[in-house]
């Protein structure tokens, strides 16, 4: 078995395990995903579930919201690491803002305009 799970009767949210490959059927990665039909947002995330990985635990979550000024999102844990990156932008404007501890060497959040150019942050 390569994949298996399971959604509820309206469609807005769901779980499936991704295994290895069909003949080894090892946990290998999990999602879960959530939409909201009425107010347009969805998210979902693979989390790595390899038993005893080193990375069991990292996963990448992406996001559709109604916040303002960004209204998109990924949060991307790395586990060996043990750093979590967080971007979020405006899909209309294409401006937005990335912290990335590792990457950075800082807590601080770094930003973009609508022509991807960095900028200080407002």
């Amino acid at each position: 078995l390569w994949y298996y799970g399971d959604a509820d009767l309206f469609l807005t949210e769901g779980t499936w395990i991704l295994n290895k490959d069909p003949e080894e059927p090892e946990p290998f990665v999990g999602i879960e995903w959530h939409r909201k039909v009425q107010d347009t947002t969805a998210d979902i995330k693979y989390t790595n579930i390899v038993p005893d990985g080193p990375e069991n635990g990292g996963y990448i979550f992406y996001g559709i919201t109604n916040d303002t000024p960004y209204d998109a999102f990924y949060d991307i844990y790395n586990k060996g690491y043990d750093n979590l990156t967080n971007i979020e932008w405006n899909r209309a404007t294409k401006d937005g803002q990335v912290k990335d501890p590792h990457h950075f060497e800082d807590e601080e959040w770094h930003c973009w305009d609508g022509d991807l150019e960095d900028i200080e942050c407002p």
